[in-house]
């Protein structure tokens, strides 16, 4: 089964749907999808929300129309929201969201073995020298 998933870029729906990322992302701009940028990737990408009017436009294309039922939208869980006041925060969420399930549980075992201390240290952010 095909998953949409809150966030995708251009691509990755171009991916799913057989459409062009070109196509998907002028969409974007006509009838005003929202979207954010994803910093560090060349090109201007940038991550579009998947709302029920999105969904619901890209099940309405011809190349979906009569394959609805092979896809759907990962739903959310009932949670409280989170804002986040600083941009950097928010952009960390955003990319661990994005991890794999393997490497989220890498990252976890990484990070209990060796503290924020060490990741900041292999990320060579550390001001140790």
């Amino acid at each position: 089964m095909n998953r949409f998933t809150r966030w995708m870029t251009a691509k990755e729906l171009g991916e799913l749907t057989g459409y062009t990322a070109q196509t998907i992302s002028g969409w974007a701009r006509k009838y005003g999808w929202k979207r954010i940028p994803l910093k560090g990737r060349k090109g201007g990408a940038q991550l579009i929300l998947i709302t029920q009017q999105v969904y619901d436009y890209f099940l309405s294309t011809d190349k979906l129309r009569y394959s609805a039922h092979l896809y759907r939208r990962v739903e959310e869980n009932d949670a409280p929201y989170v804002t986040w006041d600083n941009e950097m925060m928010a952009q960390f969420i955003r990319t661990l969201e994005m991890l794999n399930p393997q490497e989220q549980a890498r990252l976890s075992e990484l990070i209990n073995e060796e503290g924020t201390a060490g990741l900041v240290k292999r990320l060579g952010l550390s001001d140790e020298k």
